[in-house]
């Protein structure tokens, strides 16, 4: 009988505190969320900034990441890319051969949502020596300053011509493929992909268009100097989207801004994303 009293009354004291906790839990607010934060490790600096901007829209609180290189090396956080941080750098534990540069970022949305990334620039003219090739050299141009983004003085555009010819990247009286440019990025340890939204609207595609240029920068087809009459076909990288105006790294005509209406009326709806193979 005794045992049976002390039985009921510890469920019955078990099932007050669980409804303690129940009503306590749905009535008090929360007023602290831990902080989410990932660390992986990067060969280049440009894959560095890379992996932070695509990392903007996950973490809503501090975000770590570190890349690993060489030591005396000059490291340089592009500003210009309106991020918070804090940039220090110390010899790794294990070795002495290498150095560690840890960046920690507050991620504000509304300042970083528009931003354009610091590509090198490749001249169609002046940096392939065969005359021949100048003048349809914008596609080649085009990847050689994306894979030096991320892999810097990877290789020259001259070298890069010579593979894209022995590839078949370039097709007679049609000009660069866009898979065949890709395929050459993979090759230099990069990951390229091509999109092609020329049967979607202007909006659908633009909105696609501008989410992979949140990641970086992308190889855009689009009419010769951005003029929607004219018949020829080109290539361009865009470096980003600042509020109504776009940046782009144009091989044959130099680098730029122009309104984001009016590449939208010289834009074909089609481009090339490579990123690092991460």
């Amino acid at each position: 009988m005794l045992s049976n009293l002390k039985h009921r009354n510890t469920i019955f004291i078990t099932t007050c505190v669980t409804i303690f906790l129940a009503v306590l839990i749905n009535s008090v607010p929360i007023i602290f969320s831990p902080k989410k934060s990932i660390e992986k490790s990067y060969s280049s600096l440009p894959q560095f900034q890379s992996q932070i901007k695509q990392n903007f829209s996950t973490f809503e609180n501090d975000l770590t990441l570190f890349t690993t290189i060489p030591p005396n090396k000059n490291v340089d956080i592009p500003k210009k890319d309106k991020i918070t941080t804090t940039v220090t750098t110390r010899e790794n534990e294990n070795t002495s051969k290498e150095v560690k540069v840890i960046e920690t970022i507050t991620p504000d949305k509304e300042e970083t949502e528009n931003s354009f990334f610091d590509v090198p620039f490749f001249s169609q003219f002046k940096d392939i020596s065969s005359s021949n090739w100048q003048k349809v050299g914008c596609g080649i141009a085009s990847l050689g300053m994306i894979i030096n983004y991320y892999e810097p003085k990877e290789i020259s555009v001259n070298a890069l011509l010579n593979e894209g010819i022995n590839s078949g990247a370039y097709i007679n009286d049609a000009g660069w493929s866009h898979q065949g440019l890709a395929n050459l990025a993979d090759k230099h340890g990069l990951v390229g992909s091509t999109y092609d939204f020329s049967a979607s609207s202007m909006e659908v595609a633009f909105a696609k268009f501008e989410n992979s240029l949140k990641e970086g920068p992308v190889i855009a087809s689009v009419h010769y100097t951005f003029d929607p009459s004219n018949p020829i076909p080109h290539l361009a990288v865009i470096n980003g989207i600042e509020g109504d105006t776009l940046h782009y790294s144009d091989p044959a005509e130099g680098q730029g801004t122009i309104s984001v209406e009016k590449f939208k009326r010289a834009w074909k709806k089609r481009y090339i994303k490579i990123r690092p193979s991460v």
